[in-house]
């Protein structure tokens, strides 16, 4: 076994010049591609797909393209690529893509400890718990980083008496650190002593509040709790740091890449500038593609961010092509040429414009579209939080050729049976991150998924390959990535997921779905999830069938 190749199947590794083939006699690989077709075997090189489909096929188109390679590439032969046989249930679908994602604020809530549990009943819990996330998997990398929790109640413990900063100093693991704790209902922060003294050094300390109050001892000194209004003290003085963002991204993105998540669109224009910054560092390119929003006031006289933008980056995975216009209905019902002039503007420098539904313009923005620019599909313009629609929006929207992007949770069978193009979000961290199970809620939305015997297997199963196409191919087009991402094609990268059933067989059933297991991630033909170690054998160019006969040839997965 070649030492270097099977290096090269760790995870953060690349598959160069790699071949995956289906389990003797089957097609495991789901294209996503117009036709919705499968494939025996798919050929990687660096980043990007080579040749996809039928081996025979992938045999010649290899050799031809190393044939266009300069010779100082030293390309191998079709016969000397490391080969990698899916096991008998494996299969592969395109990269999964969220279409609604607040990274940061997803990360955030998975590094908030909390405090709310059912098991917490007292001030030595509460302890007990810090010091388990402190030297968990995500605990702060250093003391100085601020720990963050939330939903403690004192009503519900065995003592109901207020907690203090020296409460927090008891343990060792936890003494001297920063730490910021919420209460359930909001109206009061728990400190540590270590904010308390940062309060005095920043002179920022406050014996007066305007509105609520500062517990404090005997002898007047503050006890660690602030209340109502003086809570917000802490929250204007220690705000969350570049440095915790940048953890609660990585937190993020490391548990989207379990999840089988390769791309998400991230609607916070707030983080878009710390992306940009991110990816220019010398880490490297970003966890896992983001595709960032710019804000636009409508009055404004250009649009936002810096002169190479609109910004597309492949190569450190991030893309910034989304614009999301602000607008009040009162001042757009008197000023529709304006708001036109700003769309036809960002259109014309190639963005794609962005609006949410719950904004009160919308309607007034829909009719102006629609009654004056309705050749609107190839600037992909986008209607987020896509709910409570009525046969009014539904009418806009189809006339405009806009995409509608859903919450997991809705049934988008009327924006369907309109032709009208539908992306998946999840608007975590309050519906979950998992694909999978957005997958599942969109395909439960189906009557067919729950009438036994009544609904024809191809209906369900196109009804599946929707969904799914939703979260990959309808994704990338909205974000004009659709020539690179999105699908299993020749020259795309290498973007993909390794899952333990087929989703797409109606046999699997709806509450089987989120039984699926994702075995591994591979994002630009680089290995982000799972370990593919001892899964390589050599290959000798010749049929699928005498691999495993003639060559040691190991298992993907079982």
């Amino acid at each position: 076994m070649d030492t270097a190749l099977q290096k090269s199947l760790n995870t953060g590794c690349a598959l160069d010049c790699c071949l995956i083939v289906s389990y003797t006699g089957q097609q495991q690989i789901w294209t996503g591609d117009s036709g919705n077709h499968w494939a025996d075997c798919m050929a990687i090189h660096d980043e990007h797909i080579v040749a996809i489909g039928p081996l025979e096929d992938v045999y010649f188109e290899w050799n031809a393209y190393v044939a266009t390679m300069l010779p100082d590439k030293q390309m191998p032969k079709f016969s000397n690529l490391g080969i990698i046989e899916l096991g008998k249930n494996t299969v592969i679908i395109p990269g999964l893509m969220n279409s609604y994602i607040n990274m940061i604020q997803q990360g955030r809530h998975c590094m908030n400890i909390d405090l709310g549990r059912q098991d917490i009943g007292g001030i030595y819990d509460v302890i007990k718990v810090i010091r388990e996330f402190v030297v968990g998997p995500m605990g702060p990398s250093d003391k100085s980083e601020c720990i963050r929790g939330s939903g403690w109640n004192k009503s519900t413990w065995n003592r109901c008496i207020w907690p203090t900063a020296k409460d927090l100093e008891v343990d060792p693991i936890i003494k001297g650190r920063p730490i910021i704790l919420e209460s359930e209902n909001h109206h009061a922060i728990w400190v540590s002593s270590t904010i308390l003294k940062d309060l005095v050094r920043k002179k920022l300390w406050i014996n007066h509040v305007h509105s609520g109050d500062i517990m404090k001892d005997a002898k007047g000194q503050p006890t660690g709790v602030f209340l109502n209004g003086a809570a917000s003290i802490i929250s204007d003085i220690f705000p969350i740091t570049e440095q915790e963002k940048s953890r609660m991204f990585s937190v993020a993105a490391r548990q989207a890449r379990r999840f089988g998540m390769t791309a998400v669109h991230d609607p916070d224009a707030s983080s878009t500038d710390l992306y940009k910054k991110w990816c220019g560092l010398k880490e490297g390119p970003l966890p896992l593609r983001v595709f960032a929003t710019r804000k636009y006031d409508h009055n404004s006289a250009s649009v936002p961010g810096g002169s190479d933008e609109p910004y597309g980056q492949s190569a450190f995975r991030l893309s910034i092509r989304s614009v999301h216009l602000l607008a009040e209905g009162g001042t757009l019902s008197n000023n529709q040429f304006t708001f036109m002039g700003s769309i036809k503007k960002c259109v014309k420098e190639g963005w794609t414009v962005v609006f949410d539904r719950d904004n009160e313009a919308n309607e007034i923005m829909m009719s102006a579209i629609e009654g004056r620019y309705n050749q609107v599909s190839q600037h992909r313009i986008r209607f987020d939080n896509a709910r409570n629609l009525t046969a009014e929006d539904i009418h806009h929207i189809r006339n405009t050729n806009a995409i509608a992007c859903l919450p997991s949770e809705i049934d988008g069978s009327a924006l369907r049976s309109n032709e009208i193009k539908v992306v998946l979000g999840s608007d975590t961290p309050f519906d979950g991150l998992n694909p999978l199970r957005i997958f599942q809620l969109g395909v439960s939305t189906n009557y067919g998924e729950h009438a036994k015997g009544k609904a024809r297997r191809e209906d369900l199963e196109r009804h599946r390959i929707q969904i799914l196409r939703e979260m990959t191919m309808n994704t990338a087009f909205a974000t004009f990535n659709e020539t690179e991402l999105g699908s299993l094609e020749p020259g795309k990268y290498a973007d993909f997921v390794l899952i333990s059933q087929n989703v797409l067989d109606p046999s699997v059933s709806l509450s089987s779905i989120g039984n699926t297991r994702v075995l591994g991630t591979v994002i630009g033909g680089r290995v982000v999830y799972g370990s593919l170690v001892n899964c390589f054998s050599r290959a000798d160019g010749m049929l699928a069938r005498q691999y495993a006969e003639e060559f040691r040839s190991i298992k993907l997965y079982d």
